[in-house]
């Protein structure tokens, strides 16, 4: 009971330290990708990470705070996860590979369109671009 209660506190905090990421990853990341074709790949890959994330939430539940499984099982289900959480993220990104054309994301482009001249020579501010 004692060893619960001191590991409590370090599952509150470890998600709590969890919400700022899934800001990150699914609205502020996620906006960067609007109108390209990596949008679908990353909202699957985004999606697929935080339930991963999820996972190992759930994993440390159950074996540290509720104690349903004991060590060993709990070393496995972090390994399945990890060859989980890997592997899909690896098959998604190389099979994409193929599929998406190098060029710069929308994003980028009105980015850089704020600066005269090609994307390599000077970056100096153009004002006239809000105006036009």
């Amino acid at each position: 009971a004692r060893l619960t209660a001191m590991r409590t506190p370090f599952f509150g905090f470890s998600f709590g330290a969890f919400v700022p990421m899934i800001c990150i990853i699914a609205c502020f990341m996620g906006r960067l990708t609007l109108g390209s074709n990596l949008q679908t790949p990353y909202r699957f890959l985004a999606t697929w990470i935080l339930v991963c994330c999820f996972f190992y939430f759930g994993i440390f539940a159950f074996a540290e705070l509720t104690a349903l499984v004991d060590s060993e099982t709990e070393i496995i289900l972090y390994a399945l996860m990890d060859v989980c959480t890997v592997s899909v993220t690896s098959w998604v990104i190389s099979f994409c590979a193929h599929h998406v054309p190098e060029k710069l994301l929308p994003m980028e482009e009105k980015h850089m369109s704020q600066y005269p001249g090609p994307a390599g020579h000077g970056f100096h501010p153009n004002y006239k671009y809000d105006r036009v």
